[in-house]
């Protein structure tokens, strides 16, 4: 506690999407211009947000190194390369992790998911 903030961040992130954080923005603060349609019409953004979002997760999107920038400038950030099952299995055997959707020992589920 009080040593990794990876939640606040997180957290930070989703409230920024919420809707009274969406109000209070002004023209000034969006580097976007795009973005800040919102208020004209949030039916039209949410239908963007969300086209916009599966296509950030298609893998061209995630791995491909060319894969144009909303400025048109080359990305300075992270980049990602896939990952072949057999050297996950390997990193999350070496870092003590299970593989996602498997129960940790001793932890039933119910058939909603839920911990009981």
């Amino acid at each position: 506690p009080k040593e990794h903030h990876v939640f606040d961040v997180l957290f930070w992130i989703k409230s920024a999407f919420k809707k009274r954080a969406l109000d209070q923005l002004k023209e000034k603060d969006c580097l976007n211009k795009e973005a800040f349609r919102y208020r004209e019409s949030t039916a039209s953004f949410a239908a963007l947000a969300a086209q916009s979002s599966l296509l950030s997760q298609s893998d061209h999107a995630l791995y491909d190194q060319d894969y144009p920038s909303l400025t048109g400038k080359r990305h300075q950030s992270f980049t990602f390369h896939e990952t072949s099952p057999d050297v996950l299995k390997g990193l999350r055997e070496q870092l003590g992790l299970q593989e996602w959707g498997t129960n940790p020992e001793g932890v039933e589920q119910t058939e909603d998911g839920q911990k009981s």
